[in-house]
């Protein structure tokens, strides 16, 4: 067998890199167009968060696709499920962080302030995206014996821990409030996953609240004031995500990594020839 028969043979597969890069082309003058002329939407990170967050072709394709019935939807499905196993099955890394529907980040997180009361000890946490800014005050209930360990360069549990009073809370309360400081982290991930087997471990399971997908299923709708379904949302977030591995260069090509952008090519065709 001649060495040019065997390089024929491995540079023989389907570019799916190139595929997603063409694809990416077309959603990005799609979105240029709707969204590129307004100055409240500068960057790309400001368009992408704002198709996660309004009604539009995009987002509604997706929902369209993971609701629909027929073969469309079923291969939609299928290859969202694929995507997923192959982001499992391979580590990819955007900004220092994994690319999964395990562990990601879909929005700011709400949820800015906590006042809790527990033995005894009031923990205050307030965290201010206006002015980047975190208020803590662990405190005995009756106001007495307050510490204060405020900040002023945004979130940090480690700028916490440094602070002069943290030395003085006991080690149950400093876990008591490093527990309650990781609630109002403005980037906090949530899983989008539950594999089928995990329902006959659990106390409870409600088909309503997922998506079946292949061999995954997927968190339906989170919170109902949220105007896009949670998995729409993410989905959004790691196409983007992908995007960027693949275009910053942080990409470490392999065949691992080209499955993971087959099913990314896959998914966004379907996406963008549905709203042709």
């Amino acid at each position: 067998m001649s060495q040019h028969f065997k390089k024929w043979v491995e540079d023989s597969g389907i570019d799916y890199y190139t595929y997603f890069i063409k694809a990416w082309i077309a959603f990005n003058s799609w979105y240029q167009q709707k969204y590129g002329a307004n100055r409240q939407f500068s960057t790309e990170r400001a368009i992408i968060n704002e198709i996660k967050r309004s009604s539009n072709d995009f987002s509604n394709a997706i929902e369209n696709y993971i609701e629909g019935t027929g073969d469309d939807s079923d291969n939609f499905r299928a290859y969202l499920a694929s995507l997923c196993k192959a982001l499992q099955d391979c580590t990819i890394e955007n900004g220092e962080e994994r690319i999964s529907f395990s562990q990601i980040v879909i929005e700011t997180n709400r949820y800015n302030q906590v006042n809790e009361n527990h033995r005894g000890i009031r923990y205050f946490i307030e965290r201010d995206d206006s002015n980047n800014t975190v208020r803590v005050v662990v405190e005995n209930s009756n106001g007495t014996s307050k510490y204060f360990l405020d900040q002023a360069s945004g979130y940090s549990i480690e700028e916490i821990k440094s602070h002069r009073q943290w030395n003085g809370l006991t080690s149950a309360q400093q876990e008591q409030l490093e527990q309650n400081y990781h609630s109002i982290n403005p980037r906090l991930p949530i899983n989008l996953i539950r594999r089928p087997h995990e329902k006959l471990e659990g106390q409870s399971f409600d088909e309503r609240n997922y998506y079946e997908c292949g061999s995954f299923d997927f968190v339906r709708n989170q919170d109902s004031s949220r105007k896009a379904d949670s998995i729409t949302k993410g989905l959004i977030e790691i196409l983007y995500r992908l995007r960027n591995a693949l275009f910053h260069g942080e990409l470490d090509p392999s065949g691992d990594t080209m499955e993971v952008y087959k099913y990314t090519y896959l998914i966004m065709k379907m996406l963008i020839v549905k709203m042709r």
